[in-house]
């Protein structure tokens, strides 16, 4: 069996074992801090849903659709207040705002995308390997995790010097 297959049929089972056991982004709230790797394992391990079918996760547990407390659980506290702004944006002008993308899977259609956290010796940076099976892209996305009050949250997500999630959501509508 190859790589590729390999790695979707891994995000598969993780995704039909979280769906069984329930889990999703309302037990966020429910679980200890994590460490740095798995917050970021956690994050795509919740969000599988996104990656495993045409018709994404169910209403309301995507992570876009995710209210302030929710998305505090994974981001701090400045990319949360930037990703809602861009959300009142959008909702506001009915257009596309600073993101059109989802930045988790660096794609605009992350079905069939892999994934692989690989912790780094920079005690603030996490590593994500993708891999999107339809197209054969690979990615590798930079995690900038900071330790706050509520234990480790994501501060930016970066491909490269590509893009940032951070600069994204900081320019002016």
């Amino acid at each position: 069996m190859g790589h590729k297959m390999t790695l979707l049929i891994r995000t598969l089972i993780i995704a039909n074992a979280l769906a069984s056991c329930g889990v999703g982004a309302a037990s966020v709230q429910e679980v200890p801090p994590p460490s740095r790797a798995a917050l970021v394992s956690r994050l795509y391990e919740d969000f599988a849903c996104e990656v495993t079918s045409d018709s994404g996760c169910p209403e309301g547990r995507a992570l876009v659709d995710l209210k302030r407390s929710a998305l505090a659980s994974y981001f701090d506290d400045q990319l949360v207040e930037l990703w809602l702004a861009d959300r009142t944006c959008v909702a506001r002008t009915r257009e596309i705002c600073n993101l059109d993308f989802d930045p988790v899977w660096a794609s605009q259609d992350p079905v069939g995308t892999s994934f692989k956290v690989v912790p780094t010796a920079n005690a603030t940076i996490v590593n994500v390997e993708l891999f999107h099976a339809p197209t054969g892209d690979r990615k590798v996305l930079h995690y900038t995790v900071v330790r706050t009050a509520a234990g480790w949250r994501i501060h930016d997500i970066a491909h490269g010097r590509t893009w940032s999630l951070l600069s994204l959501l900081s320019r002016q509508n």
